[in-house]
């Protein structure tokens, strides 16, 4: 199950060159706080305070109105696709197909929002995926039955080692056991 979906307006003012406008750790109890830009990725938490361990870390990609996001709560970890050009209501099935270089993955469709196609990642796909990243230029995403779409991987490590160092603080914070991500 999801947690509801965030505003990208700070995330998009971060990709679009206006940087002295984004998230910073001095803005935490509740909002986006920038990590890392790099190339054209960024890696984002959010937490209640800045004492506070995170509570959602994401790292993404946003261009021509299409982003990608690996998003992980302390619910579970998701793969998420936008399309602005989508108009779709909530619910609808389907897949997500993910191929990086040799590595193809199908995702179930969990979650729809006009929008946006949410599939859940389980901590061993999300695994080789971040591998097959490190090692590749682009990803292929395929939503249901819809064209491939390519995404850029460029200064994509950067942004997921941030993302995999907020995702084990979460998990410490909230699930004392090691996490798959530590």
């Amino acid at each position: 199950m999801s947690l509801q979906r965030f505003s990208w307006a700070a995330i998009v003012t971060c990709l679009t060159g206006l940087p002295g406008l984004c998230p910073s750790a001095g803005l935490a109890q509740g909002k986006n706080i920038l990590l890392v830009t790099s190339g054209d990725w960024i890696a984002t938490e959010q937490r209640d305070s800045a004492a506070a361990p995170p509570y959602l870390c994401s790292t993404l990609t946003r261009k021509a109105g299409r982003s990608f996001e690996i998003q992980a709560n302390i619910v579970d970890t998701e793969a998420r696709f936008a399309d602005a050009r989508w108009s779709q209501p909530a619910s609808i099935p389907g897949t997500l197909v993910i191929a990086i270089g040799a590595y193809q993955v199908t995702l179930k469709v969990t979650d729809t929002a006009n929008d946006v196609a949410i599939a859940a990642i389980g901590a061993d796909q999300l695994r080789l995926m971040i591998g097959a990243m490190e090692k590749a230029d682009a990803m292929t995403l395929t939503p249901g039955s819809a064209m491939p779409q390519t995404i850029s991987l460029k200064g994509s490590n950067v942004a997921t080692n941030a993302f995999r160092a907020c995702a084990a603080q979460l998990r410490a914070a909230h699930n004392p056991a090691p996490g798959p991500l530590q």
